[in-house]
């Protein structure tokens, strides 16, 4: 006998090429709430706005901050944070992966089909970056950089061949 979550509507999809029903559950995610020092990294915003604001913020409202990024943009959030690792002393960084789903509906362009539904799994990325001691047993801490002023590597000018 199949047990069903209370709470968790059952689709069923037919196509015209598939004449059986094939039930799938997903669990309905309600929107998240984004806290104050919680940044979502999208494709539209440059990096250097992502990086100045937090660490405007790290400096000047709060000792914790929390970045997040789904899909394509892991890249992104991975150099927000390796940027401010880099330019603020002390900074502790603790990282943790997970996947999320996401439904895609596709509508029938012609009359007498049904919707076609398709799950997709989405790799998800959160960064907790704090001047404040993490947890050091956790499998993605990583201890700060560098305690003090950030060090300054000089860069020799470009010498023009003969």
């Amino acid at each position: 006998m199949e047990t069903k979550r209370p709470n968790t509507p059952t689709v069923n999809t037919t196509t015209e090429n598939n004449k059986r029903d094939e039930k799938k559950q997903f669990k309905p995610k309600l929107k998240p709430v984004i806290r104050d020092n919680e940044m979502r990294i999208r494709k539209d915003v440059t990096l250097l706005d992502y990086i100045e604001s937090a660490s405007r913020y790290l400096k000047n409202r709060s000792k914790t901050i929390v970045i997040k990024a789904m899909g394509v943009n892991l890249c992104r959030a991975l150099d927000v944070s390796e940027a401010l690792r880099g330019n603020i002393s002390g900074l502790n960084q603790e990282i943790a992966t997970s996947s999320d789903y996401v439904v895609d509906v596709w509508e029938p362009v012609e009359e007498g089909l049904d919707p076609v539904k398709t799950w997709r799994r989405i790799p998800v990325i959160t960064i907790t970056l704090s001047t404040t001691d993490l947890n050091t047993n956790s499998p993605g801490y990583q201890a700060p950089l560098f305690v003090g002023k950030p060090a300054v590597v000089a860069v020799a000018p470009a010498v023009k061949g003969k």
